[in-house]
């Protein structure tokens, strides 16, 4: 697996636990929604969401279904777990021939430094801050790669991406809606949705492990090609489906 599929599969969910405050909704800071099964129209399923007493993700199961006519060609069954230590993370994905490893360093409670195994294959990435607290690069590609990311009014505005120095591959910027970000999941399929940037683990991105998460929902995504993005939510503040301009569609439950 190269190192673009090991980035994809370990950006597998961004779980985000909605902790409402007073100003918020009224229900105190101890009010805390967890999802607890997301689906979409294009086969994905997931599911057994475990969380430990701080409202951190321990583990998930995924499954991947592929069908032709409403017949199943194919089902893929994997496991992810997240294991927590005062100085790093390990997260794991298991099952069906998978195993992927990944290990986050953590340097004055944000990741430094990220190393990720997949069967032999191992890359490395290296994470810096601005003096917000906000995340501002993300480097040490194989390819010599380099992301800058852009920050204002607490969301990421502008992304680039650039290869052994030459900023001329990709530039993404965003725009977003009023709605707030703490109440979405970003899985894999829509990641999209929030800017989850490559190399940067977003269940941890959303736990506060890299600084500063941003504040509200994509509106739209401007790059070689354009998305716009539509949600739905409900009376808790809850999004509990997402649609696209291209068709895409999931579905969200919670407690």
């Amino acid at each position: 697996m190269n190192k673009k599929s090991i980035a994809v599969a370990l950006g597998l969910l961004a779980l985000f636990s909605s902790c409402s405050t007073d100003s918020e909704d009224g229900k105190g800071k101890d009010s805390v929604r967890m999802l607890t099964s997301f689906s979409d129209n294009e086969g994905n399923t997931y599911s057994d969401f475990k969380y430990d007493e701080q409202h951190r993700l321990l583990s998930f199961s995924k499954e991947a279904i592929q069908t032709i006519d409403d017949k199943i060609i194919s089902s893929k069954q994997t496991h992810t777990s997240y294991t927590y230590f005062p100085d790093s993370i390990i997260k794991e994905i298991t099952g069906d021939g998978t195993h992927i490893k990944a290990t986050y360093i953590l340097t004055a409670g944000r990741i430094s430094k990220a190393t990720i195994n997949n069967s032999g294959y191992t890359e490395l990435f290296l994470f810096n801050y601005n003096t917000n607290g906000q995340i501002s690069q993300i480097s040490g590609y194989e390819d010599g790669g380099k992301t800058i990311v852009s920050w204002d009014k607490g969301n990421i505005d502008n992304v680039t991406i650039s290869y052994d120095g030459i900023d001329e591959s990709n530039q993404i910027a965003y725009t977003y809606t009023d709605y707030p970000a703490k109440n979405f999941i970003a899985l894999e399929e829509l990641g999209y949705a929030l800017p989850i940037l490559y190399g940067v683990e977003p269940v941890l991105f959303k736990q506060g492990s890299y600084g500063e998460y941003p504040r509200n929902l994509v509106k739209t995504v401007n790059t070689a090609d354009s998305y716009t993005c539509n949600y739905t939510i409900n009376n808790q503040k809850d999004i509990i489906k997402f649609m696209d301009n291209r068709g895409k569609e999931g579905n969200f439950t919670w407690r």
